[in-house]
Formats: C-alpha cells, sequence, structure tokens
C-alpha cells in the first residue's frame, strides 16, 4: 500500500523566502527575512562558538552561520555562496545564515505538506515540505534554524545514517 503525502491548501498562505544552500532549498516565512547583506561583511575574524563570524548592524553584532546542503553547520562557506541572509531567530534574536540566492515564493502555485516518515526527525528544523512548480522545499522558521544552527542537533547526518543502517558505511570504506 502507497503512502500518500497530505497536501495542505495554501492558497492564502504567508509568502515565503526560499534560502539556496547547494542543493538545498530551504522555505522560510518572508517575515523571518529582515535583510539581506553581502558575504564580504561578514567578519570572519569575531566567530563564537558555532558561527562562522558576525556581521555589523545596525542594532550591534550579528552571529553568522553556514550550513552545507546536509544541514551540517560549518566554518566555510563554498565559492558561490555569497549571500548572508539575516533572519529573526525568536528569542534567539537575529542571525544570519550563508547562502547562494535567496527568492520570494507564494501564491497559488505554493502547495505545502507533512515531513514524510522517512524526514522527520526530533531534533530537526524542518517542519514541512512546500512544492512550488517542479523544485521541493524544506518548510522551516527562522527560530527553529536559529535553536539548530546554534545549539546543534543530536540527529547529525552521520548519525541519522548510522540509525538507518548500520552497516553504511562498510559498504562504501
Amino acid at each position: 500500500m502507497r503512502e500518500t503525502l497530505h497536501e495542505a491548501p495554501d492558497r492564502h498562505a504567508a509568502p515565503l523566502a526560499s534560502l539556496c544552500v547547494g542543493r538545498l532549498l530551504l522555505a522560510v516565512p518572508l517575515r523571518d527575512l529582515q535583510s539581506l547583506e553581502p558575504i564580504l561583511d561578514v567578519d570572519r575574524q569575531n566567530r563564537d562558538g558555532r558561527s562562522a563570524g558576525t556581521i555589523e548592524l545596525r542594532t550591534g553584532p550579528c552571529p553568522v552561520f553556514c550550513v552545507d546542503e546536509a544541514l551540517t553547520v560549518v566554518g566555510e562557506p563554498s565559492p558561490d555562496q555569497r549571500i548572508c541572509a539575516i533572519l529573526a531567530g525568536g528569542e534567539a534574536g537575529s542571525f544570519g545564515i550563508i547562502c547562494s540566492a535567496v527568492e520570494s515564493l507564494g501564491g497559488d502555485a505554493l502547495a505545502s505538506f507533512d515531513v514524510p516518515a522517512c524526514m522527520a526527525a526530533a531534533d530537526s528544523p524542518i517542519d514541512g515540505l512546500a512544492l512550488h512548480g517542479r523544485r521541493v522545499f524544506c518548510r522551516t522558521t527562522g527560530a527553529a534554524l536559529a535553536r539548530f544552527v546554534t545549539t546543534g542537533s543530536a540527529d547529525e547526518p552521520e548519525r541519522l545514517l548510522e540509525e538507518l543502517d548500520p552497516g553504511a558505511d562498510e559498504v562504501f570504506a
């Protein structure tokens, strides 16, 4: 028996912003996107914890994080990542995510789906999927991303792979 995705009608949903990180497309509420800054403005010398640096905003220094397409926090952006999206992180305050492209999504062409069971993880910032044209986006919020990049996740991709198939590393060794 095939499992079907449960589509939620989103005809009047709030617009989303798409953040492109490699092949990963994150969709956050457009209201969470505060500004776009050039990566050249990121002070890479001022790193704190997991951050890739800080950017000076009129409200003060803002931590900037870099993730790869597996949502692993990394220290260095790839050469195509030239934009720093400043997001509202809820209680965590503003923070930046380094990405290669940002665009606005919305309208009748946007459909939302629950996260399939195979993608569900307790500590994941992904709370759903969005389909826009032929592209699939991982839905999240600024607050969920802020918690994820600042505290890390117990469900790092390597651990998830190991839980799904304990012998996975041996196959590719």
